[in-house]
């Protein structure tokens, strides 16, 4: 799974980079929205990690200009407890809101149930489908049916 992880703090940025690679994902990280967008403009990530409050363009701008282009699921943290951030992002689309300090198997429960939903999201557009097809099938032999009545009267 890749990972873009937005986040302005070094130190941070670093941290969850090394707990999300040891556990497997491709991360790209970048210290603000801007950058961000710039990254998401060449290839959309599996998900998006960002912090909210950061200088140049914050986490919440961030989400809602990148939901003009894509629809990538957002993992939004913050070090400030606003419970009306909080709605806000989730009003935007965000998929999980976290607070700072990162509660790292909050952090991995929350990707974990991103890829969960993809999965489902893939098998449910396979059951379609399959269902679609099955659909045409009928139809067709609906059609059939009629027109070999037809070529026997």
């Amino acid at each position: 799974m890749k990972i873009l992880l937005v986040e302005d703090d070094n130190s941070i940025r670093e941290m969850i980079t090394g707990f999300l690679e040891r556990d497997g994902y491709t991360v790209r990280a970048v210290g603000n929205g801007l950058e961000g967008l710039a990254l998401m403009k060449i290839g959309p990530p599996d998900a998006v990690i960002t912090d909210i409050k950061m200088p140049e363009m914050d986490g919440l701008e961030f989400l809602k200009r990148s939901r003009e282009n894509c629809d990538v699921p957002f993992i939004m943290i913050t070090g400030y407890a606003d419970l009306e951030l909080a709605i806000e992002s989730l009003n935007n689309g965000a998929a999980y809101f976290i607070h700072k300090p990162v509660n790292f198997i909050e952090l991995k429960a929350a990707l974990n149930g991103l890829r969960e939903k993809k999965e489902l999201e893939r098998k449910l557009k396979q059951e379609r489908a399959k269902l679609l097809h099955m659909s045409r099938l009928a139809d067709l032999g609906q059609l059939m049916a009629g027109l070999a009545h037809e070529i026997n009267n």
